[in-house]
């Protein structure tokens, strides 16, 4: 996993060999806390990082940071000797939650995106037939279907303009000065 930088306060986005991985709640996974819940399945599942948890350089949140180019530089030398499935497998059975970092054409090909029938068919008219990801969610009460695609850039402008209250002369100027 080469961490690129991209980190956000509940995880970190990393390369593993190949792919990328996300997972969750970094800090707290080498907090001590965190590893006294989870010491047991760390060992068991994920061993590899065992030597990071034990590393007093990072014992603290604090030193963590103060640390934090080395660590980083550890768990990739960890993470780049197995590929995504091995580590995302190894994270779940740990209970820690980490998920991979799809391509287009991966997330389409996912199984539980088939399986839940996410993947939707739309006629686009510039460019044809292309497949979106359609809503996650499915409430009994309230259906959501993609019925048409995203429009183009200002293509609802006029209606928008008429609804404020802009004549069909007013945003005809509108669009010579290039205002719309």
């Amino acid at each position: 996993m080469s961490f690129d930088g991209t980190e956000c306060d509940k995880h970190i986005r990393g390369q593993t060999r190949p792919g990328k991985l996300d997972v969750e709640v970094p800090k707290q996974v080498l907090s001590n806390e965190h590893v006294r819940v989870r010491r047991e399945a760390v060992r068991q599942y994920v061993v590899e990082i065992e030597d990071l948890v034990a590393n007093p350089d990072y014992a603290t949140p604090p030193l963590r940071h103060k640390n934090r180019a080395a660590l980083i530089a550890e768990i990739e030398a960890i993470t780049q000797t197995q590929d995504v499935a091995h580590w995302n497998a190894a994270f779940d059975k740990a209970r820690i939650p980490a998920g991979p970092v799809y391509t287009l054409d991966q997330t389409f090909a996912d199984p539980q995106v088939r399986h839940l029938g996410l993947a939707r068919d739309i006629d686009w008219p510039a460019t044809g037939k292309a497949q979106v990801i359609g809503q996650p969610i499915h409430m009994s009460r309230a259906k959501s279907e993609i019925v048409a695609p995203t429009p183009e850039a200002g293509e609802h402008s006029d209606e928008v303009l008429v609804e404020f209250g802009y004549t069909k002369e007013e945003i005809a100027g509108f669009r010579a000065r290039g205002v719309v």
